[in-house]
């Protein structure tokens, strides 16, 4: 008579083979990574070099890095008044992010002009409507966003590099 324990252990290593076994095989419907849907053309990716400022009021600026490019919806859940309680979500406010703009030191002091009209109290003269492009290396513009209503909220620089922090009400990216 086989032990209850050993004739288990071998229905487990036999499962397990056949796992394997199958696993290893060639799908009859062709290779599993394959989707219904149709491929999509990679394109190449430039790597942007540099961003532009252009904003009203003579605003420009060249910088080697930017950040903060884009908005988050808040969530709003609420319970419905059924029975089950069941739980919904829905869109809320939608905010931007800052965004920042970093670049070598330079002899330029536009950024500064424009955050110190923020600091003198001349706001409204602070507030413009702009673009940050992104160009490659061959001076080519490969992406645009346009922002309205902003503002510099900060200017910091450690002696190599600056930064400008914008704060807007809203951007986008054009075509």
């Amino acid at each position: 008579m086989i032990n209850k324990h050993l004739l288990s252990k071998m229905v487990l290593c036999s499962a397990i083979i056949c796992f394997f076994v199958l696993a290893l095989q060639p799908s009859p419907w062709g290779p599993r990574s394959r989707s219904l849907a149709a491929p999509v053309p990679e394109e190449p990716i430039s790597d942007p070099i540099e961003f532009r400022l252009e904003a009203d009021r003579d605003i420009v600026g060249n910088f080697t890095e930017c950040s903060g490019i884009g908005s988050v919806t808040e969530i709003v859940e609420f319970r419905e008044g059924t029975s089950t309680g069941a739980s919904r979500k829905t869109a809320g406010a939608r905010t931007w992010y800052d965004v920042t703009l970093t670049r070598h030191i330079s002899s330029d002091t536009t950024m500064w002009r424009w955050r110190k009209s923020v600091e003198d109290g001349r706001f409204s003269e602070a507030i413009v409507n702009g673009r940050i492009l992104a160009k490659d290396r061959a001076g080519h513009t490969i992406a645009v966003w346009g922002f309205i209503n902003g503002w510099p909220t900060s200017i910091i620089s450690d002696g190599r590099m600056e930064a400008v922090t914008i704060t807007h009400e809203g951007i986008w990216r054009e075509e």
